[in-house]
């Protein structure tokens, strides 16, 4: 079992947390490094309290907003001093837009001479490992059962010209690249595999017309579909919480979209995103496929980390790796009603025996929850959307 941490999108500034012009809730001035204020200092609290201790604390790019060197070290150090304090034992990055001097503000520097000079290295601790991000655009990274591959999706940020002014707009991987992947990573697969990229690798199923997504994206999930292992994506960039399936194939790609940790956010149709931090356990199962865990909690300034409601993006418990059996479902939480001879069964109880219902994306779980209730069972939810209680009619 591989078990991380999420922080993606911290966009750290250098101006009040209450200032109307600052990106976002995590400054690094030195007033601003209480609980209250900071997710950061305050997210080791909920954590500990979950009992979740991770193995990695990843981070999906935009460590600074706008190239901001100073944010950009604060936020690295801050992720960093985390890692202690939680125990994981790696801190794993990859480069975001705002990580970059795109629009070549300084030509007297290269466009990621910021992140080349932070410490710890990154995007990881292994020196000659983040030599090679930079100068491949990818790396593989073994930890352990895992299999990790970084794509720097901002590799042509700042540095191609000619014909590509609007590059820092999208995020891109070359052909190249993609054919140098194709080459390695059938023999480079573990019992878990997961790739860590900024801009999302294919159209946010939340926002239709944007189009900042990877260019080549779609032929890189084709490369993952064909290694016959099953990859989870983890990718950041739109803040906007979310986790789907790039295909129907029983393999498919899981593509998990983070939310950011303290960006300021907007609202799209029928969604209200909170800036958000994820737990998230995943195993390797027979056949090359992954099951996994994902807990989410919601920041507010001034109030701290909560379970995340189900309309924040992710809602406080989910998962992946299941597709839904609806009349196995419907059939084993029937036969739990008349077993513990009961009308009400709480959420853990009916969790613990139907354990499907843990590893189902959202959007699975409420087709699961409505063909219950065509059988007469219906799901109570707290205030944030999140079930509570089963009742029988």
């Amino acid at each position: 079992m591989l078990r991380f941490v999420v922080l993606s999108d911290l966009h750290a500034h250098q101006k009040d947390v209450d200032d109307a012009s600052a990106p976002s809730r995590l400054s690094s001035l030195p007033r601003h490094q209480d609980k209250s204020t900071n997710p950061i200092a305050a997210f080791p609290d909920v954590l500990s309290n979950s009992g979740f201790v991770p193995h990695l604390i990843v981070c999906p790019g935009d460590l600074g907003d706008k190239n901001d060197s100073v944010a950009q070290d604060y936020a690295w150090r801050s992720l960093e001093n985390l890692k202690k304090r939680l125990r994981a034992n790696r801190l794993v990055g990859v480069v975001g837009n705002h990580d970059l001097d795109s629009r070549r503000a300084d030509v007297s520097l290269l466009p990621n001479s910021n992140l080349r000079s932070l410490s710890p290295t990154f995007p990881l601790s292994s020196k000659g490992k983040s030599a090679k991000y930079w100068s491949d655009g990818f790396v593989f990274y073994d930890y352990e059962n895992t299999c990790l591959l970084l794509v720097n999706s901002c590799a042509f940020h700042g540095v191609a010209t000619t014909g590509a002014a609007e590059e820092h707009l999208h995020g891109k991987i070359s052909k190249d690249a993609i054919q140098a992947i194709r080459k390695q990573i059938r023999q480079k697969c573990k019992s878990i595999n997961v790739l860590v990229v900024h801009h999302h690798i294919k159209q946010h199923p939340w926002i239709p017309d944007e189009n900042s997504h990877i260019e080549n994206g779609p032929e890189l999930l084709e490369v993952l579909s064909q290694t016959g292992f099953q990859w989870l994506v983890i990718h950041g960039h739109a803040h906007m919480p979310n986790i789907s399936y790039a295909d129907n194939t029983p393999l498919s790609p899981i593509v998990f979209s983070a939310g950011s940790v303290s960006a300021n956010l907007w609202a799209v149709p029928n969604r209200f995103p909170r800036n958000q931090a994820y737990a998230i356990d995943v195993s390797g199962v027979p056949g090359n496929g992954l099951r996994g865990r994902i807990t989410a909690w919601d920041w507010a300034p001034y109030v701290g980390w909560s379970p995340a409601a189900m309309t924040s993006g992710l809602p406080f418990q989910s998962g992946f790796g299941l597709r839904p059996d609806l009349s196995t479902i419907t059939t084993q939480v029937d036969a739990l009603f008349t077993k513990r001879a009961s009308q009400y069964l709480d959420w853990a109880t009916v969790a613990a025996e139907v354990d499907a219902l843990i590893y189902l994306i959202p959007e699975d779980r409420a087709s699961a929850f409505e063909a219950l209730r065509t059988v007469g069972i219906t799901v109570h939810f707290d205030a944030g959307r999140n079930p509570t209680i089963f009742s029988r009619n």
